[in-house]
């Protein structure tokens, strides 16, 4: 799950919002448990190998899922402020402060 993982921080680093740090953390975890799953194998250590690769396989899809709800609750609060028209408002109405 290594790759999954990787997927999972390059999401996380490239999505630039607060709730990204958090999904980072995650997808770390993930990366770190996924490098564990080798260690393990190399020292023949099968049933630690099996938790590290189920556990690296569901940090790196709770960073991905902590993404894709940012993305649609940012979504949702865009169109909620009346989309692009809406948000030039906002842009202009803080320039004039």
């Amino acid at each position: 799950h290594k790759a999954l993982a990787i997927v999972a921080l390059v999401l996380s680093i490239l999505c630039c919002n607060i709730i990204s740090l958090i999904s980072i953390i995650f997808a770390i975890i993930g990366l770190v448990k996924s490098n564990d799953v080798r260690k393990y194998m190399m020292m023949g250590q099968q049933e630690m190998a099996d938790l590290s690769s189920r556990r690296a396989w569901l940090f790196s899809w709770i960073a991905i899922g902590i993404q894709i709800v940012t993305f649609i609750g940012l979504t949702i609060a865009f169109f909620a402020v009346g989309g692009l028209e809406g948000y030039k408002e906002i842009l202009e109405g803080m320039m004039q402060k």
